[in-house]
């Protein structure tokens, strides 16, 4: 018995030893390849997130143009705007003060405007601010009543104008124009104001 048990444990030490001769030829992974699935679950997060930013930069774009619409529309057309004017009861011109110089032509341009406005409206019809900082000075109920001129806040003003189509006139040394439906602002330089275009252009 004790020669059978011999044999029989020689045999499984044979098969023990080439079981672990057999494991020993497998091939094991190369620490780059380790390294690289490793790295892939971090490389997926990254993209994961990536992703997530730039879909949360489009959702805020969209809700910013559907909230502020005025922020990518384009100006109105002139005709639209001088279609609204002429058409309005009352309408307002606003000159803001720069310095004396510029002022001085301003005031030519907006009176030669009122002129022209006054040839198919009545004047009381016409309110005239002038707007010095927080300062400004309007004549009440039209330019029909030149002798009670009345001075507030510019903000009130410029509250006044803004619920008739108004045309805003200031100084700037490039000349511009910003068109809304009810509303034309001017920014032009000594020539500008010279020439008087928007006159013409309003008749």
């Amino acid at each position: 018995m004790k020669s059978e048990d011999k044999k029989q444990n020689a045999a499984e030490n044979r098969k023990v030893s080439k079981a672990s001769r057999d494991s020993s030829k497998k091939p094991q992974p190369k620490a780059e390849e380790t390294a690289e699935k490793k790295a892939q679950p971090a490389g997926g997060r990254a993209t994961a997130v990536l992703v997530g930013v730039i879909a949360i930069a489009i959702i805020l774009a969209v809700i910013f143009l559907v909230a502020m619409p005025g922020a990518a529309s384009p100006q109105a057309k002139f005709s639209t705007f001088k279609s609204n004017f002429n058409s309005a009861p009352k309408v307002s011109i606003v000159v803001y003060y720069h310095n004396a110089s510029t002022y001085g032509q301003e005031t030519v341009c907006s009176t030669y405007l009122i002129e022209v406005l006054a040839s198919h409206r009545a004047p009381g019809s016409i309110n005239y601010y002038t707007i010095d900082n927080n300062t400004c000075t309007y004549i009440p109920n039209g330019i029909g009543h030149a002798a009670n001129v009345i001075t507030n806040s510019s903000s009130f003003c410029l509250g006044q104008a803004a619920l008739q189509p108004s045309i805003s006139m200031s100084y700037g040394a490039v000349n511009g124009t910003l068109i809304a439906a009810n509303n034309l602002n001017i920014t032009g330089n000594m020539a500008y104001y010279k020439a008087c275009p928007i006159a013409v252009d309003i008749s």
